[in-house]
């Protein structure tokens, strides 16, 4: 249980597969997983308490979900080099 985990840096590391479930990681600020093989979705239960999101260069698919907007302390949000198939929400804007 790493419900005080507040970074996970996981660049580089060949994972490959689905992201796990992220959901319990409520005080996650910085969640680093560039450059690997994670096949998914992109995750729609991310802490709310996120300041830096990469998670460029891997297979996300689909879209960004609006619920990006919640996530009003977002300082760094990188996300090139995956799949996205749906427009860049509005939310993202705010």
């Amino acid at each position: 249980n790493l419900v005080n985990l507040v970074e996970l840096d996981m660049e580089g590391n060949n994972i490959d597969g689905e992201l796990p479930d992220l959901s319990k990681l409520v005080n996650l600020e910085v969640l680093q997983l560039s450059n690997n093989y994670i096949y998914s979705n992109f995750p729609d239960d991310l802490s709310l308490n996120l300041k830096v999101l990469k998670l460029d260069n891997n297979y996300f698919k689909n879209g960004i979900p609006n619920t990006i907007g919640n996530m009003v302390n977002l300082q760094v949000l990188n996300l090139d080099r995956n799949y996205f198939n749906q427009t860049i929400p509005n939310e993202i804007g705010n």
